[in-house]
Formats: structure tokens, C-alpha cells, sequence
């Protein structure tokens, strides 16, 4: 079955999309077989997905960003069903293209600036760490090499700030007795940085608490994705750190039970979610914070057969080339 719909990005108008990571089953029915990504493209102008891009299998986490002015899209993908490598997909020509050989994690994907970003675990390391990609030469430069204690859980760009946002902690901590027997909480660490890795300054510290996703929603504040530990049975929330004064508070959506991914709008007024309404239905969420109305933004959408879930999203905006 083809899902891909092929469409020439050369009339997309200039505004914000969302580009959704799904999989679906490769044999349409359960994971005996392996699962493969499909890419999304949502319109936030028009209300609805305008593309869809069926990328190949994957064997361990899925993580994809669009190329729109060179019309690729990059991905992790696995040719083996062991490990991921990084691809290439040319949507133009429909085919894919592998272009590195090793054995890798792949947990972001996202282009600054026309550059291609991501958080990588190459062969022989233990960590995810932040990376840079030349998509044409192939070489991955790391923001620190040598180290492989320190793990990059969240990751984005805020062109507000011109910054990258960055959740951390330490392998060493993480195995420690007192996270593994006592407070199953791993003290983590959030820090900023440029998008070239330089001036990199922590902002906030806990271990009160786990911190899942972090997120920028103006230049002094970042929502972050809470639970109270590892293992806790609650529904993970959001709370709002205002950077000037270390103070955390309850961040409240109406109608929203749990989120497991947000980005807000560049606008300051919306925040998309991927997470459980009220009613427990899993899908992608615009939250209005002005008029605290949340909409199911695939409602009434059609899935291609097989389809298992939505990993993950992020946003992006396309300006005329």
C-alpha cells in the first residue's frame, strides 16, 4: 500500500507546519515484522495534513526533519532491524538513500538555519549527544566527543532567542544506588546554548522531580514535561519555569489529562500537544491559552492501514525560498 502523497512544495504558502512522526506496521498488523515511519505534514493554515511520506523501517527509535527547500527529508532508518542509520528520502523521486554506515541512536532530528541538527549515540557510546550533520559530505561533528556520561534527553531551537534548549544528566548519577533504589529521579540539568554548540550555560538544576521534555514559550519562561519519578503511576504534567527567578508553577490545560510532547506556537497564544485529552483519547492538541479552548487537530482523519501511533512531532516554518 502507497501512502506517500506527493505534492510540489514550490506553492506551500509561507507559515507554520507541524511535521508528525508516525509508524505503522510493515505487515499491517502487528510488530512481528517490524515497524517503518511515516511523515506528516500538517498545514496549521489550512487545518489538515497536506503531505504524507512513507520513509522505510526503523529499528529502534523513529526521528525525521524536512529539507522543504531541497525537498528531502532525513531520517533514522534501519536496513537490518537491528540498529538505525541515517537516511535520506528525495521526495521528488520517491527513493531513499543511506548515508551513514555505523551502528546508531537517533532520538532528534531538526534543521537551524538550513542546518541539520540532531541528538546521536554512534557505535561504541553509551549517550545521546548533540550533533551537527553535513547532508552532503557526511561528517557528524559532536559537541563533545570524548564525553559519554552525559545525556541529552530534550532538545529544540527557539528563533526567538536564537538558542538551543537542552535537558541533561549523567549516566553515572543515573545508575547510581541512590537513583536506582531511593528516589528513582534523575537530577537533571537545563541548559541553552548557540546552535553552533558554543557558550553553553546551565539554567536550572533539580533532582526533586522528573523532567521529560523541555520547551521555550518566550525568553524567560520554558514549559517542562513533569512526573514525580521513573516509576510513577501519575500522569505526567506541565509546569512553567520563569528563567529569572528559578520559580516553577503549575502549568493548567483545560481538558487535557496528559501530554507526552508540546511545542508552542511561535505566536506566544497556541501550544501544540501531543498527549490525552479529558475523554483519553490520544491524538495532536492546539491548546489557545488566551481562550483556553483545546481542538483535536486530526479529527476526523484517516489513518493508512496498519498505523500504530504518533511518536513524536515538532514545528517549523517555511519561508519562501
Amino acid at each position: 500500500m502507497n501512502v506517500n502523497g506527493k505534492h510540489n512544495s514550490a506553492i506551500k504558502p509561507p507559515g507554520e507546519y507541524l511535521q508528525i512522526i508516525g509508524t505503522r506496521y510493515v505487515n499491517l498488523k502487528d510488530d512481528s515484522e517490524g515497524d517503518e515511519i511515516i511523515f506528516y505534514l500538517y498545514s496549521i493554515a489550512d487545518h489538515k495534513i497536506i503531505e504524507t511520506h512513507n520513509l522505510g523501517q526503523v529499528a529502534l527509535y523513529p526521528a525525521a526533519a524536512m529539507d522543504d527547500k531541497n525537498q528531502k527529508i532525513y531520517y533514522s532508518g534501519s536496513n537490518n532491524k537491528l540498529f538505525d542509520n541515517l537516511f535520506v528520502y528525495d521526495i521528488k523521486s520517491g527513493k531513499s538513500e543511506q548515508i551513514t554506515n555505523d551502528k546508531m541512536l537517533f532520538n532528534d532530528l531538526l534543521f537551524v538555519k538550513e542546518k541539520l541538527l540532531g541528538t546521536i549515540a554512534p557505535q561504541g557510546k553509551t549517550v545521546l549527544q548533540p550533533a551537527i550533520i553535513d547532508p552532503v559530505h557526511h561528517d557528524i561533528r559532536y559537541y563533545n566527543q570524548s564525553d559519554d556520561d552525559t545525556w541529552f534527553h530534550s532538545f529544540s531551537y527557539s528563533p526567538m532567542t536564537n538558542k538551543l534548549l537542552c535537558l541533561t544528566c549523567s549516566d553515572k548519577e543515573m545508575r547510581s544506588p541512590k537513583v536506582r533504589e531511593e528516589t528513582f529521579i534523575r537530577p537533571k540539568k537545563i541548559l541553552l546554548m548557540n546552535p553552533d554548540f558554543s557558550e553553553a550555560n546551565v539554567i536550572y538544576e533539580t533532582d526533586a522531580f522528573e523532567i521529560r521534555q523541555t520547551r521555550q514559550i518566550d525568553k524567560d519562561h520554558i514549559l517542562m514535561i513533569t512526573n514525580d519519578s521513573m516509576i510513577s503511576s501519575g500522569n505526567r504534567r506541565i509546569q512553567i519555569l520563569t528563567i529569572s527567578s528559578g520559580k516553577l508553577a503549575p502549568f493548567y490545560v483545560e481538558g487535557l489529562l496528559e501530554s507526552q510532547s508540546i511545542h508552542p506556537g511561535y505566536d506566544e497564544e497556541h501550544l501544540y500537544i501531543l498527549g490525552r485529552n479529558s475523554h483519553n483519547q490520544f491524538s495532536l492538541y492546539d491548546y489557545n491559552i488566551k481562550t483556553k479552548k483545546l481542538d483535536d487537530l486530526l479529527a476526523g482523519y484517516s489513518f493508512p492501514e496498519g498505523h500504530k501511533t504518533i511518536v513524536d512531532f515538532t514545528l517549523f516554518v517555511y519561508e519562501t525560498q
